[in-house]
């Protein structure tokens, strides 16, 4: 009742996350030779580690067809989709395959799709990026994360100078990341200092 996939949308309010639906990527499709027209397949998904549900997928020159059925709930039936599919040119040869959105209105080319009960694109279901769920300091956070997942070294906000050149990294590149984990790892700090100041003036009025 009321939930997610209860056949409504999400509030516009209140933007829902990625997590919360079942995603179907057309990259990946592809990548396992899975847009081949006649192909028909079922496709298991995974969410956390465990089995969720199974897309049936039937495939056609321009579109596919498709009906999920999830593992837990064999009551809840969703019914078929046909989904569009557009290529465009690559410049190298060959071509890239889009979903095109079944969205009232919409058509928008995209290359995923969130569902299950309607397979719709981001913008029909109102999702926040990662980033829009996040303050100042936690995107800081997140960057820094991502830069010192690049190199050695320990985590947790480790200054620079703790951190080590992987083998076979360039000294040129291993200096460059070693500056910018430098720059992101002050600049956090300082917005962590101003977020204290903030707080501790909001106590202050209240005290």
């Amino acid at each position: 009742m009321g939930g997610i996939f209860s056949g409504r949308k999400p509030s516009r309010t209140a933007k829902p996350f990625p997590e919360q639906f079942v995603a179907l990527d057309i990259r990946k499709l592809q990548k396992s030779d899975g847009l081949k027209p006649g192909a028909a397949y079922n496709l298991h998904m995974y969410n956390q580690g465990k089995k969720c549900g199974i897309f049936s997928i039937v495939v056609y020159d321009d579109c596919l067809e498709l009906k999920y059925s999830p593992f837990d709930n064999q009551t809840n039936l969703f019914p078929y989709q046909t989904i569009g599919i557009a290529r465009t040119a690559c410049h190298f040869g060959g071509d890239r395959p889009w979903f095109l959105c079944p969205g009232d209105q919409c058509s928008k080319r995209v290359a995923i799709l969130y569902g299950p009960n309607s397979m719709l694109c981001r913008h029909c279901w109102g999702i926040a990026y990662q980033s829009q769920r996040e303050n100042q300091i936690q995107r800081m956070f997140r960057k820094l994360r991502s830069i010192e997942a690049s190199y050695t070294g320990r985590p947790n906000n480790s200054a620079p100078k703790d951190r080590t050149r992987p083998k076979g990294m360039h000294i040129r590149t291993f200096e460059r990341l070693q500056e910018k984990h430098q720059r992101m790892f002050t600049e956090m700090q300082f917005a962590q200092i101003e977020e204290f100041r903030r707080l501790d003036d909001i106590l202050s009025d209240w005290a």
